[in-house]
């Protein structure tokens, strides 16, 4: 794979990038939608908030194909870029053909803007990282290996499988590193590090869409919009009192977590907007995916839409292909709305909604179950607890949402036999607080190796989103009786609750940058620096490549690079050190020790007949060795250059043609 231009020279460059990569691919989503059959009949808010389940669908579709050409699509981004402009140069003339033909709804224009402006908002609260950190995430946690996995895509691998060697299937849900690689391969750069950044808008803006066109359909009303993508994307708590500057929670487990109560925590918010902060990981697409769901699945109800259903469970089963919480809670909501279901047949709606799930979610699970049986099922690789705020930090954290809802709940729960809205915020309400309840049981019921799933950290957003939705009925409808008495009293209304609201959300964002430690091995790798290891290491870019480098280097090489590793230390662990979930799997590869000393020993070039053998064993491609070892005598006659990484100097030996 070639990239298409250089990387970005600075921060402000990718930003500038970023905005206008994650504009062209939201573009795309809004004209995907009207290729749907009546989809040019949807009025322009309902494009844009359906924009990214669609372009999750054309990805999902992209990923089928990759895999049943064996790993070529993303191996070759021209033909990513070639269908991309097809389509949407398809899409566009049948709108345009629709519309001469008086089929296409022109109404909402007045909508539209309104929903773009708060998408632009959005931009402005969570964004700020953009343009201002490069790489987005230069961490050492789980982007490094999300973004290697997403490498391995583009490098020609048919599906995200392992940091290190050996015929190891996939076991994490591959769509969020699909849709990487989708954006990748038309982002300045080319790789998953470049794709980052518009990722992030593509998410934080859809979310903010998908919202407003989900509140809107709740009523019928653009405010109700309006009040749903504030209060459930754009809504922090209230512990930014107890701020003294600008500050933000990076480690949730640390002391002085609960500094602010629960609020303006980085990571495991149990705030269903701070989903938003960067960076963008697969639960957030997970999410994504669930409020479009309730979107599709409210737009069914209310047009007693059987068809529209089966779109509703289509998107619901792509939520499964990013992970696991939303997925799960989306299909509980289906179950749970179908009593709820009026002028049509509740079998029939049923089974709409399920039997789609279940297809689209089997393209993973069901290649999933068979490597289960053959490695022996999972094995733990969670080291860390759940993070548990005190109830008064949960109030603290949701913030004014807590009020609103408890208002709106008891406002609009006569209409949930009447209304579509209300039936489905009920049913997210009620399934995302049984499955808390349930999560205490299955911690205690679960092995091991599902321990993740039953972690409740990963539930109380859910309940927030349920809450949230509710809150924007309430809102609704103080709005309405306030306008009633006076405009200045509604407009004073709409002033204190984004003063109550948005604080906590712009200050973690500007503050974040700050609170992270630069990485100038991946800075220089990005920027393509020439002396740089991680330049060095690309100039065979696009290519299935076998490294083996000094364990310090390891999580940089991969997430820049996608290639397997002879050895990778996943920090803190002393067994299964590249973090590998299938139970038995090291009876089938190179275990840790061996790992450990063959590393070394490749490294070292200092014995050519053991370094020979070891080569062949792993297929290594490429070595990366101190400096010091550059004239050992295993490297004589292979191609030597000079690296940096930081203020290390290293060699990388070509000693394979990957």
């Amino acid at each position: 794979m070639l990239a298409v231009w250089s990387g970005p020279a600075s921060p402000a460059v990718a930003g500038v990038e970023s905005v206008l990569v994650a504009g062209a691919v939201l573009g795309f989503g809004y004209l995907l939608v009207s290729l749907v059959p009546r989809g040019a009949a949807l009025d322009p808010v309902l494009r844009l908030g359906l924009a990214p389940p669609a372009l999750c669908a054309y990805t999902a579709t992209l990923m089928l194909v990759h895999m049943a050409s064996g790993g070529f699509v993303f191996s070759h981004p021209w033909v990513v870029r070639a269908s991309l402009l097809a389509i949407a140069g398809w899409s566009a003339m049948v709108t345009m053909r629709r519309r001469r033909g008086g089929e296409g709804r022109r109404a909402g224009s007045a909508d539209l803007w309104v929903a773009l402006v708060v998408g632009i908002v959005g931009w402005l609260v969570w964004c700020t990282p953009v343009g201002r950190l490069l790489p987005l995430d230069p961490t050492r946690g789980d982007i490094p290996w999300h973004m290697g996995l997403a490498n391995q895509l583009l490098n020609g691998e048919t599906t995200p499988a392992a940091t290190i060697t050996g015929a190891i299937p996939n076991y994490y849900p591959w769509l969020y590193h699909a849709v990487v690689a989708v954006v990748a391969c038309i982002t300045p750069g080319g790789r998953a590090y470049e794709a980052l950044g518009p990722l992030q808008l593509i998410l934080v803006a859809g979310g903010l869409f998908s919202l407003f066109a989900l509140g809107r359909e709740m009523t019928g009303r653009w405010i109700t919009g309006l009040s749903a993508a504030v209060l459930a994307g754009l809504t922090g708590g209230v512990g930014f009192v107890l701020l003294r500057g600008l500050d933000v929670v990076v480690t949730p487990r640390g002391p002085g977590a609960l500094r602010y109560q629960g609020d303006l925590m980085s990571k495991r918010s149990f705030n269903v907007s701070f989903a938003n902060m960067t960076p963008p990981y697969p639960r957030d697409l997970s999410l994504l995916l669930l409020i479009g769901f309730l979107l599709i699945l409210v737009l069914g109800l209310n047009r007693r839409s059987i068809p529209t259903l089966v779109v509703a469970g289509a998107v619901a089963g792509l939520s499964g292909l990013a992970g696991g919480e939303a997925f799960f809670v989306a299909v509980a909501v289906a179950v749970a709305v179908v009593p709820f279901v009026q002028g049509m047949n509740r079998p029939k709606a049923a089974l709409a909604l399920l039997a789609p799930m279940g297809a689209v979610w089997s393209i993973w699970i069901v290649p999933l179950a068979a490597s289960y049986l053959r490695y022996g099922g999972f094995t733990n690789i969670t080291k860390v607890g759940p993070v548990n705020l005190p109830a008064v930090a949960i109030l603290v954290t949701w913030g004014v949402v807590t009020p609103l809802g408890a208002y709106g709940f008891a406002r609009s729960i006569r209409r949930v036999r009447v209304s579509g809205g209300v039936a489905v915020a009920l049913a997210m309400l009620l399934v995302s607080g049984l499955v808390l309840i349930l999560s205490v049981f299955l911690r205690r019921g679960f092995s091991e190796a599902l321990l993740s799933l039953s972690r409740r950290h990963r539930y109380w957003p859910l309940l927030d989103l349920g809450i949230a939705l509710f809150a924007a009925l309430g809102l609704t409808d103080l709005f309405d009786r306030a306008r009633r008495r006076s405009v200045k009293l509604a407009a004073g209304l709409a002033v204190a609750t984004a003063v109550i609201a948005v604080p906590s959300p712009v200050v973690a964002s500007i503050a974040l940058p700050s609170k992270l430690s630069s990485n100038s091995v991946l800075l220089a790798g990005i920027r393509g620096e020439q002396d740089s290891v991680l330049t060095r290491l690309l100039q065979a870019p696009g290519r299935r490549c076998v490294a083996a480098v000094p364990p310090a280097l390891g999580y940089d090489v991969f997430g820049a690079t996608g290639y397997r590793l002879v050895l990778f230390r996943w920090h803190g662990y002393k067994h299964n050190l590249a973090r590998i979930r299938w139970r038995l799997i090291y009876q089938h590869v190179p275990g840790d020790q061996a790992r450990i000393e063959a590393n070394a020993r490749i490294i070292s070039g200092q014995d050519p007949a053991a370094w020979r053998r070891l080569v062949e064993q792993f297929g290594v491609d490429v070595v990366v060795s101190p400096a010091a070892s550059a004239s050992a005598p295993a490297f004589r006659g292979y191609r030597i250059e000079p690296a940096d990484a930081g203020n290390a100097r290293y060699v990388v030996v070509w000693v394979g043609d990957c």
